[in-house]
């Protein structure tokens, strides 16, 4: 059983030095596409001050994002930067199939 999990990134967690700042064990693996979902921006955040970006399932769009390879180590701590540790129902986590666009393989990734 593998020790690893991947994870679908868009929004703040693009960025290697936001991803890694609580889960030191993020690796880029590339470029993914979430298909029939559309990024969009909900609710105000004080911290971010202004909308918080999520998914929406869509037919008509995609969703451009990074592939993170983390440690299951990190679990937790993904979870309380993504406030599903805080209300899982309002900002939830969910299993997706994404498209890595260098070789067109799919992998299974989570999300929130």
């Amino acid at each position: 059983m593998s020790n690893t999990f991947y994870y679908f990134a868009f929004g703040s967690n693009l960025l290697n030095q936001r991803i890694t700042l609580s889960n030191k064990s993020a690796k880029f693996i590339g470029i993914g596409k979430l298909s029939k979902h559309r990024l969009d921006f909900v609710g105000n955040s004080n911290r971010w001050k202004g909308g918080v970006a999520t998914i929406v399932e869509d037919n008509k769009n995609d969703v451009l994002g990074c592939i993170w390879e983390m440690s299951k180590d990190d679990s937790d701590s993904l979870d309380r930067q993504e406030g599903y540790d805080q209300n899982p129902r309002i900002y939830g986590r969910k299993e997706v199939e994404i498209e890595k666009l260098d070789n067109n393989s799919v992998i299974r990734c989570r999300t929130y």
